[in-house]
């Protein structure tokens, strides 16, 4: 069992998984800006509201179950316009041996970047938090407020519809169907 939250030891429960928030929000709204409102935002109203952590999960699906709440409060109320895809530097190596070969890894993750935020939310949301933020099937069930078996169907035809789109960018993919160098 997790321990309690509360005010005093909200940022060393809640600070391991800041950069998790972070890299969820910025796929959900599409601009590095607005994912840091979106986490502060996030953060201040799970601080208000620790007392509703039970502490017998773990904290991460709580945590970005209020960011894509604010999200969705957000959009909802401002109707925040939607900005071009961005490239999360952390799936960009740093061990390419040149420059050349680090623009083509560049252009490859934007391009993967650009198809992953052609599927609709609800799609692209399940395969971020599972096939990203590693969660179960039932965490993303809580972060999404929909049922375990909708979570998977959601899933399956996020994959199909990625896939879809991947086949006419072949050249992003190696014959085994990894991100080519």
């Amino acid at each position: 069992m997790a321990p309690e939250l509360t005010a005093r030891n909200f940022a060393e429960l809640t600070r391991p998984h800041w950069a998790r928030m972070h890299r969820f929000a910025a796929r959900l709204c599409r601009d590095p800006e607005c994912a840091a409102d979106l986490v502060q935002e996030a953060l201040l109203r799970a601080l208000k509201n620790c007392r509703q952590y039970d502490g017998k999960k773990s904290i991460a699906p709580w945590l970005l179950a209020i960011v894509r709440n604010v999200n969705f409060d957000q959009v909802r109320a401002g109707g925040r316009k939607r900005e071009d895809p961005i490239v999360d530097e952390d799936l960009i190596s740093d061990a390419q041996p040149d420059s050349l070969a680090k623009a083509l890894t560049t252009e490859r993750t934007g391009r993967l970047e650009e198809h992953l935020m052609s599927i609709p939310d609800e799609f692209r949301e399940v395969l971020l938090l599972i096939a990203v933020e590693e969660l179960t099937y039932e965490e993303a069930a809580y972060v999404t407020g929909a049922p375990v078996g909708t979570v998977r169907s959601r899933l399956f035809r996020a994959r199909a519809m990625l896939r879809k789109r991947l086949a006419d960018d072949r050249e992003l993919f190696d014959r085994d169907g990894r991100m080519s160098k």
